[in-house]
């Protein structure tokens, strides 16, 4: 008996590169890709009838909704997990990790990275490039106050 394999739902609305996608994936004996899909409908439905481990999601600015993709999939199942890809690291990737992705890994990564993101949200429930996070968590993170900020909240409470 092996090791069990990671199911994985592969959404992208460009068919060559889903099939690339799904290829480098099934390299790997320890990923299956147990369904595919194009369009926010698909990638619901496929969800739905295979609950996959980890849901891959392309990220582009037309074409596929990603964002209403990651968010109709987490109303399916909030405990998704779902890692998102893209051309390069945008607004709409922060946006995307807001509406419950867990993961995210630009395109001109390496597929040993893609398979490690893919692995480590698997595992851990959260995986990002390195670097990623800290820019992640800056960015919601609020600014510190500053002394005179602090000055006014404390006459403010008195």
């Amino acid at each position: 008996m092996g090791i069990p394999q990671i199911r994985v739902l592969c959404v992208d609305d460009h068919t060559l590169v889903r099939e690339c996608v799904v290829a480098v994936l099934e390299r790997d004996h320890g990923l299956r890709v147990a369904a595919q899909a194009r369009t926010v409908k698909g990638a619901v439905e496929r969800y739905a009838d295979t609950r996959p481990d980890v849901t891959l999601i392309s990220l582009r600015p037309r074409g596929l909704d990603c964002l209403e993709a990651v968010r109709s999939i987490r109303r399916v199942d909030p405990r998704a997990r779902i890692v998102v890809y893209a051309g390069s690291e945008t607004d709409a990737v922060y946006l995307a990790l807001e509406a419950g992705a867990a993961g995210f890994v630009v395109k001109n990564a390496s597929s040993a990275d893609l398979v490690r993101i893919i692995r480590d949200v698997h595992e851990q429930d959260t995986a990002l490039l390195d670097g990623f996070r800290t820019k992640l968590d800056a960015r919601i993170a609020p600014p510190p106050l500053s002394s005179r900020e602090v000055e006014i909240l404390e006459l403010l409470t008195h």
